[in-house]
């Protein structure tokens, strides 16, 4: 239920509200570990929860956060194109061989 709550607080332009959903109260944040703490978290749906961060982030300008946050959600996965769209958007220099892996699929 939370997952959706954190959508629809997002869709709503309700960033601080969607943002302390994924966060949560974990004493991790201030040790600067909350990516770590969101991918434990929603588990499966940790790549998704990753991106709306990223998209958070994005929104109020932490330009830092947001980038990896997007790694992160590329790292868990990978044909979460969106992700690597918003990289290259903010004017970051990423090498979509490294994201993707083309050398492994090209060699099987």
């Amino acid at each position: 239920m939370s997952k959706l709550v954190n959508c629809v607080s997002f869709a709503l332009c309700r960033m601080s509200e969607a943002e302390c959903l994924l966060k949560g109260n974990s004493e991790k944040k201030l040790k600067g570990d909350v990516i770590d703490s969101v991918v434990t978290t929603f588990g499966d749906s940790a790549p998704f929860a990753c991106q709306l961060l990223g998209k958070i982030n994005a929104q109020a300008t932490r330009t830092k956060e947001a980038h990896e946050a997007f790694l992160r959600s590329l790292k868990l996965n990978p044909f979460l194109w969106d992700s690597f769209d918003n990289i290259c958007q903010s004017g970051e220099n990423i090498n979509p061989d490294t994201v993707f892996q083309v050398k492994c699929i090209l060699k099987s």
